[in-house]
């Protein structure tokens, strides 16, 4: 999940599926010691990036926490049954 960091913000990949990025919804991710409950906000494009204030790394000198950055990546499904195409 986790990919790089700039400054004092973490920046990482959020794979979802597509019902999640049309509908939006709740996805829950492991995050060092915790888990988080990211929200999904309806209408999410491959590419949108949600941002989870004070997530990130202190800075040295304020003390004050980076944000985490999450690029968001949606799966389609590789294959569909008859019943779901569209013809």
């Amino acid at each position: 999940m986790l990919e790089t960091r700039e400054k004092n913000h973490l920046i990482g990949y959020l794979k979802i599926d597509f019902i999640s990025a049309i509908l939006g919804g709740i996805v829950k991710i492991p995050y060092f010691k915790e888990e988080l409950k990211v929200e999904i906000p309806p209408g999410t494009q491959p590419g949108d990036e949600i941002i989870i204030k004070e997530k990130g790394l202190p800075d040295t000198k304020s003390k004050k926490r980076g944000n985490l950055i999450l690029r968001v990546q949606v799966e389609l499904p590789k294959k569909i049954s008859e019943n779901d195409s569209y013809s």
